[in-house]
């Protein structure tokens, strides 16, 4: 078991911090070091700022799918907007 005291992450929770996967990375750091919810949470949300090199983290198709549902609606709206406008 590694060191809990130390700040750094199993190198499995590091990979999943940089796909994005903050849940899996949290799993990890409490299977590997033995932490509780808590700790394990608070040592993933204290290294974040240093694994991924700032890189923005991938999005999921749900999100997706919900930006273009909206961006659809609002242009549909502005269409609409426009046809009243030119009556």
């Amino acid at each position: 078991m590694a060191d809990a005291s130390n700040d750094t992450l199993p190198a499995g929770a590091a990979r999943a911090m940089q796909a994005g996967r903050k849940i899996e990375a949290i799993r990890i750091v409490r299977e590997e070091l033995g932490l509780g919810l808590k700790e394990a949470k608070e040592r993933v949300e204290s290294a974040s700022g240093r694994v991924g090199g700032g890189a923005p983290q991938r999005r999921n198709a749900r999100e997706d799918s919900s930006t273009l549902r909206l961006v659809a609606v609002l242009v549909l709206l502005g269409g609409l907007a426009a046809a009243v406008y030119l009556l």
